[in-house]
Order: structure tokens, then sequence, then C-alpha cells
């Protein structure tokens, strides 16, 4: 009986039927790190913590909006003043003035800068979100490559078990010297893609933990399970996506935020008044007054010009706004196609593993029975090697784009202030 080839190669864990697909939460839950570690991760990422400090900026503006424009000014003179008998008398003057903001501005002040803020706030948690579509890519890669290395070890193993099958034949003149070199051949150049998969693993691990120092790495990276139907289906995601998104939400508070300095230019083309109290001490402060002043700038073509700019500044934001709400509806529906199409890949390869193995199976048969050489063996197994690596890259990308679907949709890793997804 002559040994069997590749069929140790079957079963690998990543390799799991369709009629095993876990539930949707529940696959989730199996092929990604633990939403707190996750999360952990995210926040610690420098374009988060840059987000953060964008928030504390719009905060000190927000504070500065609020206050107004306007200090109080104080002033005053001295001088020694001498009349017409040669005497001198020492005089001097004080004042203190602050310009008034008129009525209208400080509230359009107050919500612009509350506007900033909430704008800020989203940002802090759409630069989470860029960050968990990073974290997940490398994480798959990592996945990925592992899976590729798995495959290349077990390909090696068999043809290992081959060669040395083989070498005892040769010996008993029971088989040719050129089936030995040909199997010696395949196994040189399994043990080329193994190294080379070991080599890719360990530069997908370096890159997740150089990426995200913080993220606690499983020794060995999970079997990823079948990926999930979704759920719910296809046509609800472009809804959910608009709904859901920090993007859009940050244009809409952008786009608030400009209209309300608009209407402030427009206010602003009336200046403010500024009031002051000044008090004198004349002829050596035989005289003394106190008393109210009043002044106002005479607005002219720069406050019209700068209420014009604001204006169209507001109606830019608007434009970018509508722009925005288009770009995420048409995220959710292209993601959510992506996930059916990369499922539907996915079927279709691992049926290719089904079908390349029930060949390899008869053509093995056919090798043990005397009527196939072993060139047809290596051959099957060649082809069933590439259709296993095939089955791992459409199964990792199916999960990538699953992923991709949920964290444009902010449906997980998303902040808790934000609360649960929108109803479906």
């Amino acid at each position: 009986m002559k040994p069997s080839l590749f069929l140790t190669v079957a079963a690998l864990s990543l390799l799991a039927q369709p009629g095993l697909a876990a539930s949707w939460d529940g696959a989730f839950a199996a092929a990604l790190p633990p939403e707190p570690i996750a999360r952990v991760a995210i926040d610690a990422h420098p374009d988060v913590e840059r987000a953060k400090s964008e928030l504390d900026l719009a905060r000190a503006q927000g504070r500065e909006y609020a206050v107004g424009p306007h200090e109080f000014t104080l002033g005053g003179y001295a001088s020694n003043r001498t009349v017409t008998n040669n005497q001198s008398y020492e005089e001097f003057g004080l004042e203190v003035s602050r310009a008034i903001r008129l009525p209208g501005k400080a509230s359009l002040d107050r919500a612009a800068g509350d506007l900033g803020v909430k704008a800020a706030l989203d940002l802090v948690d759409d630069a989470r979100h860029q960050t968990g579509l990073t974290l997940s890519d490398a994480w798959y890669a990592w996945i990925e490559a592992a899976g590729m290395l798995t495959l290349d070890r077990e390909t090696e193993a068999s043809y290992r078990r081959e060669v040395d099958g083989l070498k005892r034949r040769v010996e008993l003149s029971d088989a040719a010297i050129v089936e030995l070199e040909q199997a010696q051949a395949a196994l040189a150049s399994a043990v080329a893609h193994r190294t080379q998969s070991e080599g890719a693993v360990e530069v997908a691990r370096m890159a997740l933990a150089r990426t995200f120092p913080d993220l606690v790495l499983p020794a060995n990276p999970p079997a990823l399970p079948a990926p999930p139907v979704l759920d719910p289906p296809a046509a609800q995601w472009s809804d959910i996506t608009l709904r859901s998104s920090h993007e859009v939400a940050i244009a809409d508070f952008q786009a608030q935020q400009a209209e309300a300095l608009a209407r402030r230019a427009r206010l602003d083309r009336r200046p403010d008044p500024t009031i002051g109290v000044r008090t004198l001490s004349e002829f050596g402060g035989r005289e003394k007054s106190i008393g109210v002043f009043f002044s106002t700038p005479l607005g002219g073509a720069k406050r019209s010009a700068v209420a014009d700019s604001e204006a169209a500044r507001a109606n830019t934001a608007r434009i970018h706004l509508a722009q925005i709400k288009r770009e995420s509806a048409a995220l959710g529906e292209r993601n959510a196609a992506n996930s059916d199409s990369t499922r539907n890949a996915w079927l279709s390869a691992a049926a290719a593993v089904e079908a390349s193995e029930t060949a390899t199976r008869r053509i093995q048969r056919g090798y043990e029975l005397g009527e196939l050489d072993l060139a047809a063996v290596l051959t099957a197994g060649r082809q069933l090697y590439e259709v296993k690596r095939a089955e791992i890259s459409a199964r990792t990308n199916g999960w990538r784009a699953l992923t991709h679907l949920r964290l444009d949709a902010h449906d997980m890793w998303h902040d808790a202030d934000d609360g649960p997804l929108p109803e479906r």
C-alpha cells in the first residue's frame, strides 16, 4: 500500500464548513479581540490622543467665544500745568472703559462655542472609529498570515512523510528514483513557502504590536469561524450607517457653527459701543470731576465684507454636510454589498476546497492502485494547496469586510457615550 499524500492537510482549523457558521454576535466575539481590550488599545493610539487635545482646544475656544472679544481698558494721564501768573498745578486723569456687545451677539457667541465643542467630541469618536479600522486591518493581516503558515507547515510535514516513505521504497526497489526526486523537489518548495510564511507572520505581528503596543495579543491568533450572514440584511445598512455616522454629526455641528458665526457677523455690521468712566483732578485738586463717556466705531466696508465672507463659509459648510450625508449612505451601501460579495466568494472557495479534496483522494487512490503515477498526485496536491490558500484569503476578506461594515456604522468598539446602535 502506497502512503497517502496531502490528505493530512485537510480539516485545518481555519477551514470550517459553511453550515457551522456561528451567530452574528458570537462569531464576532470569536474573531476579534475582546472589546474592552480593543478599546484600551484604540484610546492609547496617537490619533485618538491628538483628537482629545483638539477637544481641549475646542473647549478653550468655547470659553473664548462665551466671554466675548472685549476687555476693560484702563487709561490715565498726569501733567504739570502752568497758568498766566506762572503758577504750576499738578493735574491728572483716570478712565476705565469697556465695549459692550449689542443684544443677540453674546448668545450667538455662546452657541458657536458650544457647537465647536460638540463637533470636537464627535471628532474624538471619529478618531476612535478610524483607529478601529486600522486595528482590524492589522489584526486580520496577522490572522491571515498565521493561517497561511499553518497550511504551509502541514503541507511540509506531509511531503516529509512522503519523502521518507519513498526513500525506504527506493531502497527496496519498490519505487523509482525519479519519484523520490519529484517528492524531494516538492518538499523543497514547501520548505520555501513555510519559511516565507514564518517571516510574514512575524512582520504582521510586529506591525500590530508596534501600532498598538497596549493591545494584549494572544500567543496564537484565533481561528476564524465562517463569515456570518449580514444581520440585518444588506438593504438596511445604508440608513444605519447614515444615522450613526460621526462624520455626518461633525459636519452638521460645523454647519450650525458656521451659520451662527455668519449671523454674528451680520449683527457685527453694527459695531459695539464703548462705555467708560473718567475722573479728572485739575488746579492741584481744587477742581475735580467724574463723568461717563461713550464712543463707537463707524462700521464700513470691512465689516460688510466680513459678513459676506462668513455667509459664504456657512453656505460651504451646508454643502459639505449634504456631501457627507451622501457619502455616508453610499459607504453603508458599499460596505453591505462588499460584505455579501466577499462571503459569497468565501462560499465558492470553501466549495472549491471540498471538490479539490475529493479529487485528490481519487487520484491518491489511483496512485495506490498503480493506475496513476506520482506526478499526478503532486499536481493534485499543488492544486489543493492553492485552493486552500484561496479559501484562507477569502475567509479573511469576508471578515475584514464585515468588520469595516460594523465599524463604519459604529456598531462595535464605539464610545460608551455613543449609546446603542440606532433602531434597525
